[in-house]
């Protein structure tokens, strides 16, 4: 993958910052096609994975929906609504040492982790 700067890549990285909602790829790519309609739905991927692939965005795996981007690089915890299935920070500290209080790994060498909880956000619990 190249790692020069090009503008569609500030692009990508100014969509996410912008939204800061958490969005999917696709979310991404609407917001940047409404004002950059020539930037493909490819140049969009390509550039969150180069994005997410050297620090600059956290790309978060959801289970049994599509995965986020977020422009918070650094290690923190998330919350799904299982209702609306938006995503949001959770204020608690990250455990850098929970890896240590694993018993046993089946002989894995954990190298970090990512923990989101479910549950229903103010708004779908009314």
């Amino acid at each position: 993958m190249a790692n020069r700067h090009t503008i569609q890549r500030d692009i990508v990285f100014d969509a996410v910052n912008t939204l800061k909602t958490h969005p999917t790829a696709e979310e991404i790519y609407m917001h940047i096609h409404a004002a950059h309609p020539t930037v493909s739905r490819a140049t969009v991927y390509r550039n969150l994975a180069y994005l997410a692939d050297s620090g600059q965005v956290l790309h978060v795996e959801l289970p049994n929906a599509a995965d986020i981007y977020d422009y918070k690089t650094a290690p923190h915890y998330h919350i799904r609504c299982v209702e609306c299935g938006r995503v949001f920070d959770i204020d608690f500290s990250y455990i850098d040492e929970i890896e240590k209080l694993i018993p046993s790994s089946g002989g894995f060498r954990i190298l970090s982790h990512d923990i989101i909880f479910t549950g229903v956000c103010p708004r779908c619990d009314r």
